[in-house]
């Protein structure tokens, strides 16, 4: 069952759901993480629309939400205060104050977690920058319990002329636990790095290579089970594409990727490919 009302004004708009998801219930059209509970959703906000000045719109809003299993048992539990902004310059800021109640195993741990987003696209050399940062309080799922961290996510896109596109994709997340027993630290550290680069010839080729770098290293001291002080992996790609017509495209590409392994201590090949392929279109 699912029960949603909304309304919009020029300043205020207002948004409330209620869903009740069976534990039987499938979903055979479309993808739903969980089902036997039910959700209470909240969202409501004020648009200002500033004259000259730096931020074109500001809109205050509250967004809150309540799961519960049928029994009442909280699942998840959200208060949650912000503000969403259009600037000059192609920009655009966000900034939300989150209160996160969420059960992990028997428990219902807590988190007051500040978010931080920024999106510009002021031209063509710098044609796309964006930050988004979670910080303060952060919920170690894996033991259990509540700690502190951040997590940082950015990319940049930069275009130095007609034919380069240079992007770069980033993410980190810390986390830092409180273990017992006189033991503290950071948990863990992981992060992801993503480089493409874009050099189109012409209208009809290109030519794209890709390497992207994923590791986390742990403090094994800090867990209440086994596990791998660091897992890491490179993958590295390029791809030729050309077109014959606007129906047929030729491709042909390598790809090369990398573990880490303890027992070394580097990465180490596991796997290789080399390909090629034509598409085309039939019409009849």
């Amino acid at each position: 069952m699912l029960l949603n009302w909304s309304h919009n004004t020029p300043h205020i708009d207002w948004f409330v759901q209620g869903q009740d998801l069976g534990a039987d219930f499938r979903a055979d059209d479309g993808f739903i993480p969980q089902v036997g509970y039910r959700e209470g959703y909240f969202e409501s906000g004020y648009t200002l629309r500033p004259k000259d000045a730096f931020f074109l719109r500001v809109r205050i809003f509250t967004v809150d939400y309540y799961d519960a299993e049928p029994s009442g048992s909280v699942l998840n539990r959200r208060v949650s205060v912000g503000s969403g902004m259009d600037g000059k310059w192609n920009s655009f800021f966000r900034v939300e104050l989150n209160r996160d109640e969420i059960r992990v195993g028997d428990e219902l741990l807590q988190r007051f977690r500040p978010r931080l987003y920024l999106q510009s696209s002021p031209g063509r050399l710098l044609n796309l920058f964006t930050i988004d940062a979670y910080f303060g309080d952060e919920i170690d799922f894996a033991n259990g319990r509540e700690g502190s961290g951040t997590t940082l996510l950015t990319n940049a896109t930069l275009r130095p002329n007609t034919h380069l596109e240079l992007r770069n994709d980033a993410s980190g997340r810390w986390l830092h636990v409180d273990a017992g027993g006189g033991k503290s630290g950071r948990l863990f550290s992981a992060g992801v790095e993503r480089v493409r680069a874009t050099w189109a010839f012409n209208s009809r080729s290109f030519v794209r290579v890709i390497g992207q770098y994923v590791v986390t290293s742990r403090d094994t001291s800090l867990y209440t089970f086994k596990v791998a002080r660091k897992d890491a992996s490179f993958s590295s790609s390029a791809l030729f594409a050309y077109k014959v017509n606007w129906q047929t495209v030729l491709y042909a590409g390598y790809g090369d990727d990398r573990a880490f392994t303890d027992v070394t201590g580097k990465l180490e090949q596991s796997g290789r490919q080399v390909f090629a392929k034509i598409s085309y279109a039939w019409q009849r």
